[in-house]
């Protein structure tokens, strides 16, 4: 059992740049996925935030629609 682990000990020395290779190309697919979900993300609260922006401008046009309907309708806008 012992002589294994020592010729595996040999083997990692004499692979290291190898090993070193499958690390640095590992760590490189994991920040492209994590890239990949950040922009989704991104894309889902920009989305979020132009609907939200959407109905508030709609809610306003609403507001001032009826406000204007409520003067035309009214003595003041009459009287001037």
């Amino acid at each position: 059992m012992l002589d294994f682990l020592k010729n595996t000990g040999s083997w990692l020395k004499d692979n290291s740049d190898l090993l070193s290779a499958g690390g640095a190309l590992a760590g490189g697919i994991g920040g492209a996925y994590s890239a990949y979900q950040q922009g989704k993300a991104l894309d889902k609260n920009y989305k979020l935030n132009l609907d939200l922006l959407q109905e508030e401008r709609k809610r306003r046009k609403t507001a001032d629609d009826n406000l204007k309907t409520a003067f035309a309708n009214s003595t003041y806008a009459k009287e001037a």
